[in-house]
């Protein structure tokens, strides 16, 4: 046999039982962790749910909190310019809405005058908008939104959204 026959040879035995015994490795390890040797999986089931939800319920507000992070305001139907106070104990706040009586919704802007900044806010359909979560200031929080629909009409909403940790209030 000449020498480069039996060096390649050599170097396939080797080889071969490198992965012997880390296959022997293995094989040991998957035993041990599961003595039955099955493997089985475990089904977590995690149910998912909003943070927190506010919602009018005839003249009060309902809060269901989850976790005091996020809240969510539901604005029902906006139809004229008006002022409007809510109270959470959430560091962020997501806002939906719907225009009302004012045609196919065509513009929405949100800006939060009292770190001002910007929101993004979304058209959805059925002239529904919503919002990203965007964090609040400590306090009180001015925020104004600007709706157009198809009347070009603009309906300016200005809310006070003030972050306690208490139970909301109207």
């Amino acid at each position: 046999m000449s020498k480069d026959k039996s060096f390649e040879l050599g170097t396939v035995i080797l080889t071969s039982g490198i992965v012997l015994l880390m296959g022997l490795i293995l094989m040991v390890n998957v035993y041990a962790q599961n003595p039955l040797g099955r493997l089985h999986s475990k089904t977590v089931v995690q149910q998912r749910s909003p943070a927190g939800v506010v919602s009018v319920v005839g003249n009060s507000l309902v809060y269901n909190s989850i976790k005091t992070k996020i809240s969510r305001l539901e604005l029902n139907c906006l139809s004229k310019s008006e002022s409007l106070n809510f109270e959470v104990p959430s560091e962020q706040v997501q806002l939906s809405g719907k225009l009302c009586g004012q045609g196919e919704l065509q513009d929405v802007s949100v800006i939060n005058r009292s770190n001002g900044a910007e929101t993004s806010a979304f058209k959805i359909k059925d002239q529904r908008f919503l919002t990203e979560y965007f964090y609040l200031a400590k306090g009180e929080n001015q925020i104004f939104i600007s709706l157009k629909g198809e009347s070009e009409k603009s309906i300016a909403v200005n809310l006070k959204i003030t972050q306690k940790n208490q139970k909301l209030t109207e």
